[in-house]
């Protein structure tokens, strides 16, 4: 199998954990974009075009002549120059990328403090350094994993393996004899078949990519009929953003992958196969 890169990325995906998508903060930056995020506390969330004037009026913000993306702009604005507030950082004179970043290292620092790392004199990549070490280190305890005399990102590798032969197991998948390469596809491919299953989707003669779309599509279209979304002349891209807006939780259940990962509540990240060097 080929090696996953996962101490770089350990620490970088942390980063987005904590502080919500870079990209967006980026184009922020660039262009004062108005939708901001954060993992630790949502910062700025997305309103739907049907609450977004009463969401204005409770902020206080004068609606009077402003169409919903001005007020989206105004609401998330406010909303962090809130939440700058209650963590103590001056907000004056700062701009909304400013404060984003005093948001994120503010937070991160508190993680820290919480895990008992002393944060003084160190920069924001060596506190997620210490917080992930501690979070890796946790999770391989809980699934009883040796950790003595191993690095920090075997330990993390080993982590990667144990879910995935767990999840093989609960799948029925037959483990004995295979690479962990092989496992990561079938543990993947398999999840994506029975979810089409549950979702009345034929696999028959289909390869897995194909079910991919299918499974997604359909379950963009479910949402949307949840959330009263109209999916006339609109591509399932455009609704999946739509729902975005309303409801980012069930958009994260469109992403779905004929790969297996580790994915769950813990801060460190794995290449999927194919992805990393030897």
């Amino acid at each position: 199998m080929k090696k996953r890169a996962i101490w770089f990325f350990a620490v970088s995906m942390f980063a987005i954990s904590l502080a919500g998508s870079i990209d967006v903060w980026a184009q922020q930056k660039e262009s004062n974009s108005h939708t901001v995020s954060s993992n630790i506390q949502q910062t700025g969330t997305a309103v739907s075009d049907k609450s977004v004037q009463q969401k204005a009026k409770e902020l206080g913000i004068q609606t009077e002549g402003k169409d919903n993306l001005i007020l989206e702009k105004e609401i998330n604005e406010t909303e962090v120059k809130k939440e700058a507030k209650q963590l103590g950082i001056d907000t004056e004179g700062k701009s909304l990328a400013e404060l984003f970043e005093a948001i994120y290292k503010t937070k991160l620092r508190k993680e820290a403090e919480g895990l008992g790392i002393s944060t003084e004199g160190k920069e924001s990549t060596a506190l997620i350094q210490e917080i992930n070490n501690i979070k890796v280190l946790k999770e391989a305890e809980n699934l009883g994993i040796v950790t003595k005399g191993k690095a920090v990102s075997d330990i993390a590798d080993e982590i990667y393996g144990t879910k995935i032969k767990k999840e093989a197991e609960q799948l029925g998948i037959q483990t004995d004899g295979k690479d962990l390469e092989a496992l990561v596809k079938e543990v993947g491919q398999t999840r994506v078949v029975k979810e089409a299953d549950e979702l009345g989707i034929d696999a028959y003669g289909k390869d897995v990519f194909q079910l991919v779309k299918e499974v997604r599509e359909k379950k963009v279209l479910q949402a949307a009929k949840e959330l009263n979304i109209s999916a006339k002349g609109k591509s399932i891209d455009e609704l999946a953003q739509e729902i975005a807006k309303q409801d980012q939780e069930k958009a994260k259940s469109f992403e779905l992958s004929p790969w297996a990962d580790s994915s769950n509540e813990s801060l460190y990240y794995y290449l999927l196969p194919d992805a990393g060097s030897e």
